[in-house]
């Protein structure tokens, strides 16, 4: 694993990870919660690609009631279709 600091322009840190190629991206979350265990952050936001959504990975974003945004393959969403479609949604533009 490598991982880089970054800060924003207003002086924000931001962390970024990164991993070799061949390795699976739903096994990494467990590691970078224990890279993460010893900060003392006042809000994390998990930000996830879909190859890293998982059963699991959902479940322990849940129980530790984190803040996150994942991505979602398309056959998922169709598990969901009626549910989402009786969200409240507003359109940005055509298609999105």
């Amino acid at each position: 694993m490598r991982s880089a600091w970054r800060l924003t322009r207003a002086g924000i840190p931001v962390r970024c990870w990164s991993w070799p190629g061949n390795t699976a991206d739903a096994a990494v979350v467990e590691e970078v919660q224990g890279d993460l265990a010893g900060w003392r952050l006042n809000r994390v936001v998990w930000v996830m690609d879909r190859g890293m959504v998982s059963d699991e990975n959902i479940e322990f974003l849940k129980e530790g009631q984190r803040r996150y945004i994942v991505g979602t393959p398309k056959g998922m969403l169709k598990r969901f279709e009626q549910q989402l479609l009786g969200e409240d949604w507003h359109w940005i533009r055509d298609g999105l």
